[in-house]
């Protein structure tokens, strides 16, 4: 579809020849309530006159309806405004019998300037560009650049002012040159290079794990660490999956599924074991040094298993195609969604996560039931990771205050878990009434007493934590 109007990108020296020419100044104020692929809200304030405008579709099936509104109904708007405000300064001049206009943007994206020529001026675009008064102001032609549409300024804000190579920071990662990745995004990057920027910095994290991990399988601390990148991965791939090309991006996300399973057998023998030798540390008992050998064996076996993974040229292969999925992903212009600020998506996906939260806990019933921690410590735990991949960029007022009620809630619910595993080693040891002799058995009991009034005093405070959470209020863009 032809555009209305073609646009030049002008250089600050436009400002000498405005001031210059006798040209009539109209100023405008516009903001944005929705920027939708299919649905946009705009309000402009043009002098003394206000404006609403509702556009529907896309291409030829765009729709425009345009609504004149009064000053109390343009500031009620304003308080529910997305992105940044934008102030123009438009000039009016004439050349070669065409009406042309100079746009001067003031605030956040002062020092930008752009040269507007109508349809029904196209014929003479050469003859007007090749003019003495604009022809050594023209940078270049940005008719067909979304960056420089208003909605887009809005989000993004200037592109000029924010350059940066995206394999230049693909190579500072490669070369652990950046300390923390947050610090290397900002809210007008784009959101596809924001996404593959940490999903780059997370591979390599996880590259780490695994040659410590080859080197010493039992490194409880590095397991751990391998597998929250791993989750956090296949989180942020979920939640931006429309920026991806969708066959290989199921093929990856299997991928890292796979490594998570491979991995779950030895993260849970672990904490088996480690159980056993806390408990152990009380009992002394000849059984629980068989199980903890037998443990311990079953764990080495494991090890051997994953190390083997890791040198198989199956893995290699998919590794390297993840690598590649990552660095070589050029649809950075072919979905609206890979087209936002990372500022602005990773709000909008904070708040949806945020809403879904406080539905899960507000239909808690206080059960304290496994499966329910099991699920609530999950999703706080990915509420968590991506506050803290995105802090940075998120646009909530209140994001500190949301942010520590979410990880005490983890930290709860983490404790709840490990109480809930240890609840049923001491449970399986009651049963084994042959093995176990019966001043064990009282050692046995008294220790589930005491984890039995720690869990009970966890469940209220749970409870009490989930309800003040629930309560919390949508978080206010800043």
């Amino acid at each position: 579809m032809q555009k209305s109007e073609k646009k030049f990108l002008l250089t600050d020296n436009i400002k000498s020849l405005i001031n210059d020419l006798e040209s009539e100044v109209t100023e405008y104020h516009i903001f944005f309530t929705k920027i939708k692929l299919c649905k946009e809200i705009k309000y402009q304030k043009k002098d003394k006159k206000y404006s609403k405008t509702v556009r529907r579709g896309v291409g030829y099936a765009q729709r425009k309806k345009l609504f004149t509104i009064d000053k109390k109904e343009f500031r009620s708007a304003k308080k529910k405004r997305i992105a940044k405000e934008l102030s123009i300064k438009k000039y009016k001049i004439t050349l070669d019998g065409c009406r042309l206009s100079f746009s001067v943007y003031t605030g956040d994206l002062n020092g930008l300037y752009i040269l507007t020529i109508p349809k029904q001026c196209y014929d003479k675009s050469n003859s007007i560009l090749q003019n003495e008064a604009i022809k050594d102001l023209i940078d270049r032609e940005i008719t067909n650049d979304p960056r420089y549409e208003n909605r887009h300024l809005a989000l993004l804000g200037d592109p000029l002012k924010h350059p940066y190579n995206i394999y230049a920071v693909f190579k500072d990662i490669e070369n652990s040159r950046i300390k923390s990745i947050r610090k290397v995004l900002f809210k007008e990057m784009k959101t596809a290079e924001s996404v593959r920027i940490m999903l780059y910095y997370l591979l390599k994290e996880i590259e780490k794990s695994i040659k410590a991990l080859t080197k010493d399988p039992d490194d409880e601390k590095e397991l751990k660490s391998y597998r929250k990148n791993l989750k956090l991965s296949k989180f942020i791939l979920s939640e931006y999956m429309n920026i991806f090309e969708e066959r290989l991006y199921h093929k990856i996300f299997l991928h890292l599924n796979n490594l998570l399973k491979l991995t779950k057998t030895q993260k849970d023998l672990q904490l088996i074991h480690k159980k056993f030798k806390q408990i152990n540390e009380k009992l002394n008992s000849d059984y629980l040094k068989m199980l903890l050998e037998n443990l311990s064996q079953k764990i080495t076996d494991e090890n051997v298993k994953i190390s083997k993974y890791f040198r198989t040229r199956e893995y290699a292969i998919i590794h390297r195609q993840y690598e590649l999925f990552i660095k070589e992903n050029n649809r950075s212009y072919l979905s609206y969604d890979a087209q936002i600020s990372i500022g602005y998506s990773s709000t909008m996906k904070f708040k949806s996560i945020f809403e879904k939260l406080k539905n899960m806990c507000n239909k808690y019933d206080s059960c304290n039931d496994d499966k329910s921690y099991e699920k609530m410590e999950k999703s706080f735990f990915r509420f968590e990771q991506f506050i803290y991949s995105f802090e940075e960029v998120i646009e909530i007022n209140s994001l500190k205050k949301i942010h520590k009620h979410s990880k005490k809630l983890y930290k709860m619910l983490k404790k709840c878990h490990k109480l809930s595993k240890t609840f049923l080693i001491i449970k399986m040891l009651e049963d084994q009434k042959d093995q176990i002799s019966e001043d064990e058995r009282e050692i046995l009991k008294r220790v589930k007493s005491d984890f039995s009034k720690k869990k009970k005093r966890l469940d209220e405070k749970i409870a009490k934590e989930l309800q003040e959470f629930a309560s919390l209020k949508k978080g206010e863009s800043s």
